[in-house]
């Protein structure tokens, strides 16, 4: 586990955590790409010596839920996932607009608590919206000891890459032209894996098309881009980058969101509004 000013206070937190003095409910934030699956990882890999816990993946719980639903054999399940001591949710924000996923949560927590057990949950800034979690569930959310994954500087981001590089045996001159200070811990630990795998390194490049379409936009900076501000300039602005740097400079989904800490869904969400609010048509770039 990589520890450094960016992330030390939630990883003290977590190394130190006592389910039996722990609050009810802790709340990881950060931004995409932070490592706070990493820390709930490591958080899993601790307790799984002293406890009975369960790593949930939002999503995953909710397709698994909608499985079993639909089958109507989810008796077990529940019952398996209910009696953890410590209950580990990641990615809470995959929830939203999810009714009766959201329900089921909401009485897996309640019943985990009322047993006296505990429950870490992580959230991503830039998606994470307790009314979008519903009235219940985001309510018990709110009472939540709640801490932050800082914004990480680019020296420690090159800490980072270096530490990296040298796990996976990669030499640092290859990495030369990563565009480091616009990417998340996750995008440079990915964009080292791909290089040691052979994969094709196209990151770079990638980094140089983007600076081209962000200057093309006037008033927009990179922090508009990759923050979570609503105003319609910067909302079309990022409609913009990612239909131009998938339709026009030809990269996928896929690597655009890597480079810019979103999800492949909403890289492709956005070219398709961009494409339906020009009236053109899109090309799949998957």
């Amino acid at each position: 586990m990589y520890v450094s000013q960016y992330n030390g206070l939630c990883y003290n937190v977590l190394n130190s955590y006592d389910p039996a003095f722990a609050p009810n409910i802790l709340l990881l934030r950060g931004c995409a790409g932070s490592g706070k699956t990493a820390l709930l990882k490591h958080l899993l890999r601790k307790l799984e010596k002293i406890c009975r816990v369960s790593f949930l993946d939002s999503a995953a719980f909710a397709r698994k839920f909608a499985f079993l639903l639909h089958k109507g054999n989810y008796g077990a399940w529940r019952k398996e996932l209910r009696a953890s001591q410590v209950l580990l949710i990641d990615d809470i924000h995959a929830l939203s607009g999810k009714r009766k996923t959201l329900d089921e949560m909401f009485y897996t927590m309640n019943d985990v608590i009322s047993r006296g057990g505990k429950m870490v949950v992580t959230a991503s800034d830039d998606r994470y919206s307790p009314e979008a979690l519903g009235v219940r569930l985001g309510s018990n959310l709110a009472t939540a000891l709640s801490f932050t994954i800082k914004d990480a500087s680019v020296e420690e981001k090159e800490r980072f890459l270096h530490y990296y590089s040298q796990r996976k045996g990669v030499s640092l001159k290859n990495m030369a032209d990563l565009p480091i200070a616009d990417m998340s811990f996750k995008a440079i630990a990915l964009a080292v894996d791909g290089y040691a795998a052979g994969e094709p390194f196209v990151l770079r490049e990638l980094g140089q098309a983007y600076k081209q379409v962000l200057a093309a936009l006037a008033g927009v900076t990179h922090d508009d881009v990759i923050g979570r501000g609503k105003k319609e300039d910067v909302v079309l602005a990022r409609r913009v980058i990612c239909y131009r740097l998938t339709g026009e400079f030809g990269f996928t989904y896929k690597d655009v969101a890597l480079f810019l800490g979103h999800t492949v869904n909403c890289v492709r969400q956005r070219c398709r509004a961009y494409t339906s609010q020009a009236g053109g048509k899109e090309t799949e770039k998957k």
